[in-house]
């Protein structure tokens, strides 16, 4: 009896790490996130290496097999978003509108079915704001972690997320 207890507990810690992300990455649904924000520590270099620019953020991604998060429930927005502000900074995900402007897409060419931005308030950063060169989607630290068009060119954070091949369920949530 005692064999087949233990058994039963190593039975249920392989599925479980059969069922886990890689380490580093957490797990929401059926899709593994990873945050660069959890590159490092708060040094400079450390800063720098987990900032790129929107396209080195997604080829950063690919090297993991993964792309740069698209987001497609209320549930996955709040996951995603809590991602973002652990870092305290703006954070790139997987939009862009620069086939057309102001029609965002995911990199997959999806329609997005769901949005998250937020008009910007402070008159400053309506001075600036240029949405005709802003093709590239974030959750931004300067808008309360909603969504925002920046160029793509400034180095943020980025989130990636990959389908968790591992998970008993299949498909994107």
């Amino acid at each position: 009896m005692l064999k087949l207890i233990v058994l039963s507990i190593v039975l249920l810690a392989v599925f479980k790490a059969i069922e886990a992300c890689p380490q580093g990455w957490q797990q929401f649904q059926n899709s593994c996130y990873f945050s660069s924000a959890s590159i490092g520590d708060n040094s400079y270099a450390s800063l720098a290496a987990r900032s790129k620019h929107w396209y080195k953020a997604q080829r950063a991604c690919k090297k993991m097999g993964a792309t740069l998060a698209e987001i497609n429930s209320q549930a996955e927005l709040q996951f995603v978003r809590k991602l973002a502000m652990s870092g305290r900074r703006t954070s790139w995900i997987g939009g862009t509108d620069a086939a057309n402007e102001g029609e965002w897409k995911w990199i997959s060419g999806a329609p997005m079915t769901v949005s998250d931005f937020k008009p910007l308030t402070s008159k400053q950063m309506i001075k600036y704001d240029r949405p005709e060169r802003q093709d590239c989607l974030a959750i931004s630290s300067h808008v309360d972690f909603h969504w925002r068009g920046i160029f793509c060119i400034q180095g943020y954070e980025y989130i990636c997320e990959q389908e968790n091949n591992n998970s008993n369920s299949h498909g994107r949530s």
